[in-house]
């Protein structure tokens, strides 16, 4: 069983689906080319989100953050949401989810 799952994903600017086997406990989304970073952990609350910009600052976010899905036969995972400095349309993600 695997504890760790990741991968690269475009932005969307929208709600991104991210089929990553299990229910994580702990997200972390990397937006290489705009300098972005969105950390999430279990207990913070649906679409939330840490996240920090290239300047080094960084804030917890209310909305567009990290949401859990519902698990179902052929979908468990999270979702990715559309805030303006992480999920920019064309630019790529690098997501990490652990178990």
């Amino acid at each position: 069983m695997n504890n760790i799952s990741k991968g690269t994903q475009d932005g969307t600017a929208a709600l991104i689906e991210i089929n990553c086997g299990f229910v994580p406990s702990k997200v972390d989304v990397y937006n290489t080319e705009g300098d972005a970073i969105l950390l999430w952990v279990d207990g913070m609350g649906s679409g939330k989100g840490y996240k920090i910009l290239g300047t080094g600052l960084g804030a917890l976010i209310a909305s567009g953050g990290i949401i859990l899905s519902v698990e179902t036969d052929d979908f468990i995972g999270f979702s990715i949401g559309a805030d303006a400095d992480v999920n920019v349309n064309g630019e790529e993600l690098t997501w990490v989810a652990y178990r």
